[in-house]
């Protein structure tokens, strides 16, 4: 059954590896559904439902946000606390620890780049720190599809063969494997998502080329306990768990 904070969740488009994310108020405006039912009410207040008071759509997006930006970068156990004077709604929001799980989720390959059981996911912009070969599958000695210039950007997918092979994914799919010690993280601008729905990938756009599969992964989760006030209504507490997905958002589940 899904809490209270699941229902407050961005919903997001997701095209592959590269996903891009939509707000909820950004949906409602290029689709037929009404801003009220993703959040689980014709009138948009679900949790407002669950404390007896009123919660604004702006304020349910904004908890999303600070929640998803509290699995994102808070440590375990520290509070985030989060208000709107003009409302009187306030949320504290208490991320656990990270642990590693392993959960079936889908991913894209070019035809011709092995797939890697035991991936753990990282779901991230990295860069090239120098020209870098692209390879079918991890290891030195298997067949080269392309490479790296120095400064490219791509997503890490995730480490293999302990960590010294990272599946590489550009426009939305694993195009083959790099050594690890010439690539490496980039600060990145794009803001943490939370989402309640799994990515559904689209094999048709994404080539005749690619092979669409379920894959176990190792990945970061997170349990999240928080509180909602609305006005001088009771406060409402809930908990959810969330991971990390193929493309770096986070999914309850």
């Amino acid at each position: 059954m899904k809490t209270a904070a699941s229902k407050v969740g961005m919903l997001c488009l997701a095209a592959g590896l590269l996903a891009g994310c939509e707000s909820v108020k950004e949906m409602a405006a290029t689709s037929s559904d009404t801003i009220g039912g993703w959040f689980g009410g014709s009138d948009g207040n679900y949790i407002a439902r669950q404390v007896g008071g009123d919660l604004s759509e702006d304020d349910a997006i904004a908890i999303e946000k600070a929640s998803a930006r509290a699995l994102e970068w808070t440590p375990a156990g520290k509070a985030v606390t989060w208000s709107n004077p003009k409302t009187g709604t306030r949320a504290v929001i208490t991320p656990g620890k990270k642990e590693m799980d392993e959960r079936q989720i889908q991913t894209a390959r070019n035809k011709g780049i092995a797939a890697s059981p035991g991936l753990e996911l990282i779901a991230q912009v990295w860069s090239a720190q120098r020209n870098a070969n692209l390879r079918a599958a991890p290891g030195t000695g298997n067949r080269l599809v392309g490479g790296l210039a120095k400064g490219e950007k791509f997503t890490a997918i995730g480490r293999v063969e302990g960590g010294k092979w990272i599946m590489v994914g550009i426009d939305g799919k694993a195009v083959g494997y790099v050594f690890a010690k010439l690539v490496g993280p980039i600060k990145s601008k794009r803001a943490p998502v939370l989402r309640e729905d799994e990515i559904d990938l689209d094999a048709d756009k994404l080539g005749k080329d690619v092979v669409v599969e379920d894959s176990t992964v190792a990945t970061a989760c997170r349990t999240v306990n928080y509180t909602v006030i609305v006005g001088t209504g009771e406060p409402a507490k809930e908990t959810f768990r969330a991971c990390k997905a193929s493309d770096g958002a986070w999914e309850i589940n």
